[in-house]
């Protein structure tokens, strides 16, 4: 794997914090790999960081244990300011890890693009790359990975049915609203609809394009019946009429 280290890392709170902090957020940032569940995280045992970076085991404790301290001065104020949040003996969730993984490969889609470009130039068919790339991007020609946080999202989402168009869906919701904001809600609505019907449960496409992520979240939540009661049949008993969630909508 490989990291981004963006010059602000020497201008924010960690300054002065020395060199072995700088070393560990480094080897952090190249470590981290995407999970589906908190973002991104990182496997972190001390004593094979201290014989990498060749520091005392003391000191790669003391930096991580750091790292997972509250930071009242960091920019981000996601968990507290920290930057660690330990899940296992071992492994730790880099609070904004997948942020940051999706700017890489932002990058690396607009190098691919530009890269692209160049070659359809110098190739000397005289189309410009610009007319073929739409197409090919909407045909998922050449184009780049999808976004680690969009595919986090698709797969916190409690019904898994038309990947693409709920794909498209949440990325147009980003537009509107912060991945991490996102995923939480999703997480949100996952929970609230455990144990639930698939049936009753909308597409995700639907979900996420008509923005029900605002909706108040006490709505989300299981009633003890998937159904709506109206009006009595014969003999007062209740006549279940149920939405029909089996399509898109």
């Amino acid at each position: 794997m490989y990291g981004k280290i963006f010059e602000s890392l020497y201008e924010g709170s960690m300054i002065g914090a020395g060199s072995a902090m700088f070393a560990v957020w480094g080897y952090v940032i190249a470590h981290m790999k995407p999970d589906k569940v908190v973002g991104a995280q990182v496997e972190l045992n001390t004593k094979l960081v201290s014989f990498v970076l060749g520091e005392e085991e003391s000191v790669i404790e003391s930096v991580v244990q750091k790292l997972c301290d509250p930071d009242d001065k960091s920019r981000s104020k996601e968990k507290d300011g920290r930057r660690l949040i330990r899940l296992g003996e071992f492994t730790y969730q880099v609070v904004n890890g997948a942020h940051y993984m999706s700017i890489r490969k932002n990058d690396e889609r607009r190098e691919y693009f530009r890269n692209y470009r160049r070659n359809q130039r110098s190739s000397g068919n005289g189309v410009a790359a610009s007319e073929y790339l739409p197409g090919q991007a909407e045909a998922g020609i050449g184009a780049a990975p999808e976004p680690t946080l969009v595919i986090s999202i698709y797969e916190s989402y409690p019904r898994k049915v038309g990947r693409p168009a709920a794909i498209k869906a949440i990325t147009s919701a980003l537009k509107k609203i912060s991945a991490e904001e996102l995923l939480k809600k999703t997480q949100a609505f996952a929970t609230a609809k455990a144990g639930s019907d698939p049936q009753f449960i909308p597409h995700p496409s639907t979900w996420f394009t008509q923005e029900r992520f605002n909706d108040d979240p006490a709505t989300w939540i299981n009633n003890g019946s998937n159904q709506a009661h109206a009006g009595t049949g014969v003999g007062g008993a209740s006549k279940a009429i149920a939405p029909d969630y089996t399509k898109p909508f």
